[in-house]
């Protein structure tokens, strides 16, 4: 053991991850770059239209500590 250790809270959520052009963004309205807020069913449709994704913890803590 190192002798460091980290600890955080938050509520968790997952990252999903995945390489797409930016003719998939075009065609969805998303512009390269910018953040788009999105509700359950274009989450869905989004999610379902990716090829590979990559699930990954995320939220601010577990970004914050990788």
């Amino acid at each position: 053991m190192n002798g460091y250790s980290v600890f955080s809270v938050e509520n968790p959520l997952v990252d999903l991850i995945a390489h797409v052009d930016a003719r998939f963004l075009a065609a969805r309205g998303k512009r390269p770059g910018t953040m788009h807020l999105v509700d359950e069913a274009e989450s869905a449709s989004l999610a379902a239209a990716l090829v590979g994704p990559r699930t990954l913890p995320g939220g601010s803590a577990a970004n914050t500590l990788r």
